[in-house]
């Protein structure tokens, strides 16, 4: 994946990123693209209940699901 990338490639296909690739989707995106993605989820998802740690990974430090009152 790693080497995908170093080109300009992409990581993502019509199923999306999964559990494996998230962990690339910064160094794919960019910092502040993967920031307004978080935004975007928050907006529409302000619970955390929705695929929680699925497609973009948790902000660090960010409570789980379960934690949140």
């Amino acid at each position: 994946m790693a080497q995908a990338l170093e080109p300009g490639g992409t990581i993502t296909r019509e199923h999306g990123v999964g559990t494996l690739k998230r962990g690339l989707l910064t160094r794919q995106l960019g910092a502040a693209s993967l920031a307004l993605h978080h935004r975007i989820k928050d907006a529409f998802d302000p619970d955390g209940i929705l695929n929680p740690g699925k497609v973009i990974a948790p902000r660090p430090g960010a409570r789980p699901p379960a934690d949140r009152g």
